[in-house]
């Protein structure tokens, strides 16, 4: 048998010369498909950030700036009438005159301002008592007013606008002057204002129990609010229905009232416009129309009351205004 272990020596001297150093082995040929397969080197894994340390390093958006509330500078001095402008309608057709053509006019805009215009819960028209041009004409006085319009007044809030602005505007018409004039030697008159500072809440309960008769409340009495509820169809003019309510205002309350407010049984509001209207006298009253809604008797109304007013007679007097 030693031919055997002779093959086997043989085998294993082979082996271990193809192993020894300094034996060549020859690399594998090189194509495209063998470098496409063989998987690259694995990289570097990147740095880990800490995202919390990024957004804490990274400054926030300023936020964008508030607009400035605009300053409101309160007038100081007596309440006064100021001229503010002056300004003429006239029209002129060559042929074919219109119907009712409206005759030349002169407009008059005024400030009525004042330390007090904080404090104003109503005022009148513009009233002029003389009016002349310096031809001598006369271009309004007091004979063009209705005898109602010399002492009305009308409920009005001085807003943030109105404060805003410093004043409130007054406007007046008048017959134009003629082409000779220059300037309004005279103008002269006043305007009748209401202030307030508290205001008082009331609530009536199913107001229409009051057709016909004056409102009852302790407080009203208190007061000496005379407020009657007019029977629709029997005492105006133009109402015959029940879809609101009319109220005739006695012995100056009207001055006295800021806001009414009407609700049904669930305190849901019940929307109402509000307008002046006469009676077949010629008296004046207020019309609620519902325009939301519908009132019977489980209506509520929200009555907002100045208990303490104060009215003045501001007047005035310009002279040598130019005209335009």
């Amino acid at each position: 048998m030693w031919y055997v272990w002779t093959a086997v020596l043989c085998f294993q001297l082979a082996v271990c010369q193809a192993c020894a150093p300094g034996a060549t082995v020859t690399p594998e040929p090189t194509t495209p498909e063998t470098v496409s397969s063989q998987t690259p080197p694995p990289s570097s894994p990147a740095p880990k950030t800490d995202q919390k340390t990024e957004l804490a390093d990274t400054p926030a958006a300023p936020p964008p700036p508030k607009e400035k509330e605009p300053e409101i500078t309160l007038p100081t001095g007596p309440m006064r009438v100021e001229p503010w402008a002056l300004s003429e309608s006239r029209n002129r057709y060559d042929s074919d005159v219109p119907p009712n053509v409206s005759e030349p006019t002169l407009a008059l805009r005024a400030k009525l301002t004042g330390e007090r215009l904080v404090h104003m819960v109503g005022r009148g028209e513009l009233i002029i008592e003389e009016m002349v041009d310096d031809t001598g004409a006369i271009l309004k006085s007091l004979a063009d007013y209705k005898t109602r319009e010399l002492t009305k007044t009308y409920s009005i809030r001085a807003g943030k606008r109105m404060m805003m602005t410093g004043f409130a505007s007054l406007t007046v018409n008048a017959k134009a002057t003629s082409r000779q004039a220059r300037k309004l030697t005279k103008v002269k008159g006043y305007v009748n204002v209401v202030y307030a500072t508290e205001t008082e809440e009331i609530m009536i309960d199913n107001p229409l129990q009051y057709l016909g008769s004056y409102i009852e409340h302790p407080r009203l009495k208190e007061v000496g609010l005379k407020i009657k509820v007019i029977s629709p169809g029997k005492e105006t003019k133009d109402r015959r229905d029940t879809s609101g309510m009319a109220l005739e205002y006695e012995d100056g309350a009207r001055k006295h009232i800021r806001k009414l407010e009407f609700f049904d049984a669930w305190l849901k509001p019940l929307y109402a416009r509000e307008r002046p209207a006469e009676k077949p006298d010629g008296s004046e009253y207020v019309l609620y129309n519902i325009v939301a809604g519908q009132m019977n008797a489980d209506t509520q109304m929200l009555l907002k009351f100045y208990p303490e007013i104060e009215e003045e007679k501001v007047e005035f007097t310009f002279e040598d205004l130019e005209l335009p």
